[in-house]
């Protein structure tokens, strides 16, 4: 969209930063903003959505989802369904509040937040609000509407045992009335009610055949007119961004198949997508697709994390460390490396970091690193041992 669409000076206007699109049907648009700031260290923070109902003619702002701080205590007390008094931890900041993904079902737009857990609002109506949506807690399978325990239901998320990873919501993916969420324990499968919006909610997790916790991606794929869902799994406790599995279940989360491929070949996947039989995985080492059932990358849109190696005479300089540094040593024959320039400290162009420590078995001598003030801090303090 050009400037006179109105999303340019929408972005700049409103201070969206960095925008996601999801594209809901023919005519309408959805997108998400965010930016980084700096306090110490880099942090990302939500900017809010906008949409256009009219191919983008006309567009439409809403802030990020923030509570207001309660009088006391940290709960605000909301209405579900005919309960007016569930409990959700007040999310008063836009830091890691960030809507990952976006979904639609009749009026309402649903979005995913790591801080500020599953919200939906009426896209249709003049001054829309943000509405939470409460998920079943880390030990509970089922969550009804109209039948939630408020003696114990707390929306909360942050890390057990003060919280609940079911309420860090990662992905959402709706099918007709039924809505799928990832979150940080699992999947959430909701029914929703036609006439008043309530979802009555079943959760799963690795206990139930998951092969990971947390479920960054969700999409469907219809396969001998049955309806597959993929589910896009992460392992936190591996403490780096790679690798992710897939699963998929033919029988709507009763029960899951794994496919290790990109776990073991150490790749984040971004998005799938299919063609019949036919499955497309972007992915941080390429774009692959299966052949005769097998995945295997393609030819086309091999895509690299970035960073430059820059040999003269004998002298080996490396510009970043990213997660695929091993495989790009391997690919373009680098056996020596002298010194390290970083450009900043973000994790695509720093956690491969460890992969530097062959050159220091095979040379016995220290790698020099040059980079600005703030990225040296940085890295002393993240690789600190």
């Amino acid at each position: 969209f050009q400037a006179e669409d109105g999303i340019r000076d929408l972005v700049r206007s409103r201070g969206l930063g960095d925008v996601y699109k999801r594209q809901i049907n023919d005519s309408s648009l959805f997108v998400s903003g965010s930016k980084s700031i700096y306090d110490g260290r880099y942090r990302p923070k939500g900017t809010g959505l906008s949409w256009s109902i009219n191919n983008g003619l006309n567009w439409n702002y809403i802030n990020q989802p923030l509570d207001e701080n309660p009088s006391s205590g940290v709960y605000t007390y909301e209405t579900w369904g005919n309960q007016d008094s569930v409990a959700f931890k007040a999310i008063t900041t836009e830091i890691y509040n960030i809507s990952y993904d976006l979904d639609v079902y009749g009026n309402y737009l649903y979005a995913t937040s790591f801080a500020g857990g599953l919200r939906r609002f009426n896209y249709n109506v003049e001054n829309p609000a943000w509405e939470l949506v409460p998920l079943p807690m880390d030990d509970q399978f089922i969550l009804n509407c109209n039948e939630i325990d408020l003696s114990i239901f707390e929306y909360d998320p942050v890390n057990p045992p003060e919280g609940n990873d079911n309420h860090k919501a990662f992905s959402v993916h709706i099918i007709e009335n039924i809505i799928w969420v990832g979150t940080g324990d699992g999947i959430n499968k909701g029914i929703i009610d036609v006439n008043n919006n309530c979802i009555d909610w079943i959760h799963y997790n690795e206990d139930d055949g998951l092969s990971d916790r947390w479920v960054v991606g969700i999409t469907d794929q219809m396969i001998n007119n049955q309806k597959r869902l993929w589910a896009i799994t992460w392992d936190p406790s591996l403490n780096s961004a790679i690798p992710h599995t897939l699963n998929y279940t033919d029988d709507e989360g009763e029960s899951w198949n794994t496919i290790n491929f990109f776990k073991d070949i150490g790749a984040i996947v971004y998005d799938l997508n299919f063609d019949n039989e036919n499955i497309f995985a972007s992915t941080s080492l390429g774009l692959y697709k299966n052949y005769n059932g097998n995945l295997k990358k393609t030819k086309k849109n091999t895509r690299t994390r970035c960073c430059a190696h820059i040999k003269y005479g004998n002298l080996s300089i490396l510009i970043d460390t990213s997660p695929d540094i091993k495989n790009q040593f391997l690919n373009n024959k680098i056996k020596s490396l002298d010194a390290i320039i970083y450009t900043h400290e973000h994790a695509d162009q720093t956690s491969g970091i460890f992969e530097m420590r062959p050159f220091f078995w095979k040379n016995k001598k220290k790698i020099n690193i040059f980079a600005d003030s703030r990225t040296l801090k940085a890295l002393k303090k993240k690789y600190d041992f």
